[in-house]
């Protein structure tokens, strides 16, 4: 787990139920060769066990559902889960629930505007017919 400048966590991990690690999958190179996904801990779930991708929340929400409600409170599975165990775990903890995805790099140009003149508004997450 690692904090981004604006103080919320980065996550990339995998677990069990009982907040103990699972053992890195087995994952297949390119030349079919079996390796460890353990070389980077944080590509996996620690709770799950699948694939986890570099993804952040803000830290008081992170610290409400993986370290109890406190800062100072002790991470569960190393504090590296993937988005979808950390919504599963807020929403059963009752934290949180009705999640947003977005990404901070987009590497393709989006289509802003529907063809039926609908502009998107972004601040609103929805939308619009033209002014």
């Amino acid at each position: 787990m690692s904090t981004e400048p604006d103080g919320s966590m980065i996550s990339g991990a995998r677990g069990i139920e009982d907040g103990q690690e699972n053992p890195a999958p087995a994952t297949t190179g390119l030349a079919g060769s079996t390796t460890r996904a353990a070389a980077d801990p944080e590509s996996w779930c620690h709770r799950c066990g699948g694939p986890n991708r570099s993804w952040h929340v803000p830290s008081p929400l992170w610290n409400a559902v993986m370290r109890g409600g406190s800062i100072n409170g002790e991470e569960e599975y190393s504090g590296i889960v993937c988005p979808t165990c950390f919504m599963v775990l807020a929403e059963e903890r009752g934290v949180g629930e009705a999640w947003r995805l977005d990404a901070r790099v987009v590497h393709v140009e989006l289509e802003l505007t529907t063809p039926s003149g609908r502009v998107w508004d972004a601040e609103a997450d929805l939308w619009r017919e033209p002014a």
